[in-house]
């Protein structure tokens, strides 16, 4: 096998290396992203690095942040994180500079594919990824799950505080905005004013400094905790989660976790009416999913909301699919708590199921943690 070259485009840091023909690394090199400073600056980094490793005529790899369309090698999204790196054309414009074959994918992807390499009988893996940002990927069934948009597993950015610290994708409350090492080195601040980086503090904490090893020591404990009572319930191939008696939330967001909702309450629906609070993302096939759901169950009452998300459909828009679609008693409701208020009253002795949005699911735990016992 030939010598390739490696690459991962991170936040802070743009890392490659060259492989050997039995996949021991030759060389390294590293460059600083300089991600705030626009795509022009990235790429420029990002030719530092290849160059560094001295190798020509040798076929690339890159792993990137952001959601990446492997067979096109673009990134159709990315964060603040890396300014302007939304719509690069990574494989194309790497491969024309250099005249060697490039592919591009999203960085959680590739570090998921590198320990299967290992594990090759793994059939269902998780893997979250803690950097700059913080990123995830998720293998399904022997399939690593991709997403419409390329935007499936990203762990980051499920919110585990509605209306939390403001993330680097512009929303609230984000995993990222609080389990980052840009989160840990905004916290390290609060106790050592002068801590630069999240660097600084490892080496603080491996020179023997107590205030870096207590700080780490909290941050572990509360990354362990978010990872297991936020992340992992969240349910996030659409399992259900019963929030309160007779209340379930299911985030249903991808043609897996649709199906087995449809399958789950029709089951319940045999004993039970069934009311249907919903909201939904533009950049998921909302439209089919409302078919699905309106042909598979039909139930008693629609509310449709409106999440706080700058991708939110509009909850009118929403309803009118529904009655599109055969479902009767609908109802549309801008504002969540109104909605949820609303669907509460409907549901009467019945079930009611908030679905289509993972933030939907998000707004309604932090309602019920605000307001607890305001609703039975």
């Amino acid at each position: 096998m030939k010598n390739k070259i490696g690459i991962d485009i991170g936040g802070t840091t743009i890392k490659g290396a060259l492989f050997g023909a039995n996949n021991e690394i030759v060389r390294e090199c590293s460059r600083p992203t300089h991600g705030k400073a626009g795509r022009e600056e990235i790429f420029s980094m990002l030719f530092s690095v290849i160059e560094g490793l001295e190798s020509p005529d040798t076929p690339i790899g890159i792993s990137s942040a952001g959601d990446i369309d492997p067979v096109a090698g673009r990134c159709v999204y990315a964060t603040d994180n890396l300014m302007g790196w939304t719509g690069a054309e990574i494989a194309k414009t790497v491969s024309d500079r250099f005249g060697v074959p490039c592919v591009a994918d999203n960085d959680a992807v590739c570090a998921l594919k590198g320990e299967l390499y290992f594990y090759p009988d793994c059939k269902n893996a998780t893997m979250l990824t803690f950097g700059t940002g913080v990123g995830g990927a998720s293998l399904v069934n022997g399939e690593i799950l991709r997403g419409k948009r390329f935007n499936a597993g990203r762990w980051g950015h499920i919110v585990l505080y509605p209306d939390g610290r403001i993330c680097s994708c512009g929303r609230r409350g984000c995993a990222e905005a609080y389990l980052s090492a840009t989160a840990l080195t905004a916290r390290g601040r609060e106790r050592i004013p002068a801590l630069e980086s999240c660097k600084q503090l490892f080496g603080l904490y491996e020179a023997g400094n107590a205030e870096a090893a207590e700080l780490l020591r909290e941050r572990m404990a509360f990354t362990r905790e978010q990872v297991r009572n936020g992340i992992a319930n969240t349910k996030w191939q659409g399992r259900m989660e019963v929030i309160r008696p007779g209340i379930i939330v299911d985030g249903a967001h991808n043609d897996d976790g649709v199906a087995r909702f449809i399958e789950t309450a029709a089951d319940f629906q045999k004993d039970h009416t069934i009311t249907l609070l919903f909201a939904a993302v533009d950049d998921k096939d909302y439209p089919d999913m409302i078919r699905r759901i309106s042909t598979g169950i039909r139930p008693a009452h629609v509310v449709t909301a409106k999440i706080k998300d700058e991708r939110a459909v509009d909850a009118q828009t929403l309803a009118d699919l529904f009655r599109e679609n055969g479902c009767g008693q609908v109802q549309a409701v801008d504002n969540v708590e109104e909605a949820f208020m609303r669907a509460c009253s409907q549901r009467g002795d019945g079930l009611l199921f908030c679905v289509g949005s993972l933030y939907l699911v998000g707004e309604i735990k932090g309602l019920l943690q605000e307001k607890a016992g305001r609703v039975g």
